[in-house]
C-alpha cells in the first residue's frame, strides 16, 4: 500500500478497487488544504491566544464543503450543531451567514440558481 493509500478512507479504497494513482494524490492534496481558511485565520491572530481559541471554536463546529479562491477567499461549511449551511468569505471567515437550513436545502438552492457556485 503506497503513502498515499495509507491515508486514503478504506471505505473507498474496498469500493473502487481500480483508482488511478493520479486520483489518490489529488485527493491527498484536497486533504491537506481542507483547514487552509482556518490557517489564515491562526496566522492572522498573530499570537492573540484569545482569538485563535475563537478561530479553532468555530472550526471545530464547521465542516467545509465547498471552498474557492476566485475572486475572493470563500467557502461553504455545514454547521455540526445544526445541520445548517454557512458561507463566509475573507477577510474574516468565521463571520458566516446561514445560507440554507440543510444540506438538502444548500444543494436545491444551486439547483435553482439561488446560490451560485463558481
Amino acid at each position: 500500500m503506497s503513502a498515499v493509500e495509507k491515508n486514503f478512507p478504506e471505505q473507498i479504497l474496498k469500493r473502487y478497487v481500480n483508482l488511478l494513482d493520479a486520483f489518490k494524490t489529488f485527493y491527498e492534496q484536497l486533504n491537506l488544504c481542507s483547514n487552509a481558511f482556518e490557517q489564515m485565520s491562526l496566522e492572522a491572530a498573530e499570537g492573540d491566544k484569545d482569538l485563535e481559541n475563537k478561530v479553532k471554536l468555530f472550526w471545530n463546529a464547521h465542516l467545509p464543503i465547498m471552498m474557492s479562491v476566485d475572486g475572493c477567499y470563500e467557502y461553504y461549511a455545514i454547521a455540526l450543531n445544526d445541520g445548517s449551511v454557512v458561507h463566509g468569505s475573507e477577510p474574516e471567515f468565521e463571520e458566516s451567514l446561514v445560507v440554507a437550513d440543510s444540506f438538502a436545502n444548500f444543494l436545491l438552492k444551486i439547483v435553482a440558481g439561488e446560490i451560485g457556485i463558481s
